[in-house]
């Protein structure tokens, strides 16, 4: 037997815990054991500590020496990548969207949409794909721009067409929205309710802040109390659990009105949503250790209140982000097909086309260039005890850096506290989700 590579201790004056990222789980213990199981020989630690050994064995904190993780999870990123069952289209509706919002990397192209054609062709392209029997299951995400836009002729149409396609051949249909909230009405939510999406909304603090941010283009309108309206409506109305991810883009004052945040969802269900904290990119080199503390502060306060939280980007997928996978396509308003959705997708960003007959006209040596390589063959990452929980650099930073890793890519770039800190919440939100799922 051998102690795996994706061993993290982390000692704190309440106590300690082992955290696996291989296998993504948290072992509480007493600070002294946590120690010696770092720094003793095993054999050392198994006969003082025999009951402790079991255990982690059982949590694979200790590991079989024949066993390979780095090769077992270069094979499973292999088999996400290029044998996956999931299907995955991202659609642009527009690249329009009603707000400003003066953060957003997003160059709004006014007055685009998708039309019935185009429409037509991905209802083609999806036909085709069942034909080949490619997949188990299809997930669409709408993004944008403002993915609701015109909502009852775009989206919602073309939502429960490929629904009903491929339910009819008994596969499985996930859909996404990633959406400001602010069209949503509601028949709107009736709509909703018949394709049972899960929906990502974004606020920018509480009602004072966010309105200073999340304005309409028309009039400057504020969006808060709308939005707050459309979150209550849908998690009343939709029986569905975790399927609203609250986004909260903070900067240094945003975190400072928290309190007013917990007063306005206080009354939701927490099993119907997920608080994602996310800093404003171009705050993120204005971090100071004030701010980590109050972010950390934040988050315990919505842990306390029952709502799972998380920040940053470690999915603990086998990829570093969906747009790694071979059968991963986004389609714009236009029926241009690109590989990314962090970016303003323009005619630099196209990779090829969806032609009339539903056919995918593709460039392969784009496509080969992003997803040949696995973003995690890099030295630093290779020998980062978060890797399996990260895989690697997104490959749309990585092409903008030639390929080569640099610190700014670095997804523990992506959270404002120490990972030691990341994961004490983490241990927290675990025990909160563990929690809820025996009481079900």
């Amino acid at each position: 037997m051998k102690k795996s590579t994706y061993n993290i201790c982390v000692k704190k004056t309440t106590g300690a815990f082992i955290y696996n990222s291989f296998n993504n789980v948290y072992v509480a213990t007493p600070t002294k054991l946590c120690a010696d199981f770092e720094n003793q020989d095993l054999e050392v630690f198994a006969h003082k500590y025999p009951s402790a050994f079991l255990k982690f064995k059982e949590a694979g904190l200790v590991i079989p020496e024949s066993m390979d993780e780095l090769a077992l999870i270069r094979y499973k990123n292999k088999v996400a990548t290029f044998a996956s069952r999931e299907l995955r289209i991202i659609v642009y509706p527009t690249q329009d969207c009603n707000l400003k919002c003066w953060y957003c990397y997003e160059n709004h192209v006014p007055n685009t949409r998708l039309t019935d054609e185009i429409s037509g062709r991905i209802e083609k392209f999806v036909s085709k794909e069942i034909d080949k029997n490619s997949f188990d299951k299809l997930h669409v995400t709408f993004f944008g721009g403002e993915p609701l836009t015109d909502f009852d002729t775009i989206a919602y149409p073309l939502c429960k067409t490929l629904k009903a396609k491929v339910e009819d051949v008994d596969k499985e249909f996930a859909c996404f929205f990633v959406t400001n909230g602010s069209l949503i009405k509601e028949d709107t939510i009736e709509k909703l309710k018949e394709i049972q999406p899960n929906l990502q909304i974004t606020i920018d603090g509480n009602k004072e802040q966010h309105d200073k941010v999340r304005i309409w283009k028309d009039k400057n309108k504020p969006t808060f109390e709308h939005i707050m309206w459309a979150i209550h409506r849908l998690t009343t109305e939709i029986d569905k659990r975790y399927f609203i991810t609250l986004r909260i883009n903070y900067d240094n004052k945003t975190l400072l009105g928290a309190d007013d945040i917990l007063a306005q969802i206080k009354d939701i269900d927490p099993k119907k949503i997920i608080i994602h904290f996310e800093r404003v990119w171009q705050t993120m080199n204005d971090v100071s250790k004030k701010q980590v503390k109050l972010l950390l502060d934040t988050m315990v306060k919505f842990i306390k209140a029952g709502f799972i939280v998380n920040q940053g980007a470690f999915r603990g997928l086998p990829y570093s982000c969906p747009s790694e996978k071979n059968n991963l396509v986004v389609i714009n308003y236009d029926g241009t097909i690109h590989k990314c959705n962090g970016r303003t997708l323009t005619s630099k960003t196209k990779y090829g086309n969806l032609l009339d007959d539903g056919t995918l006209e593709m460039d392969e040596s784009l496509v080969a260039k992003r997803i040949g390589k696995s973003t995690f063959e890099q030295q630093e990452c290779l020998k980062c005890k978060m890797l399996p929980m990260c895989m690697g650099p997104c490959s749309q930073k990585l092409l903008e850096h030639d390929g080569k890793w640099t610190k700014g890519i670095c997804t523990l770039n992506s959270i404002d506290t120490s990972l030691s800190d990341y994961l004490s919440i983490d241990f927290l939100v675990k025990s909160l989700t563990n929690k809820y799922e025996q009481n079900r």
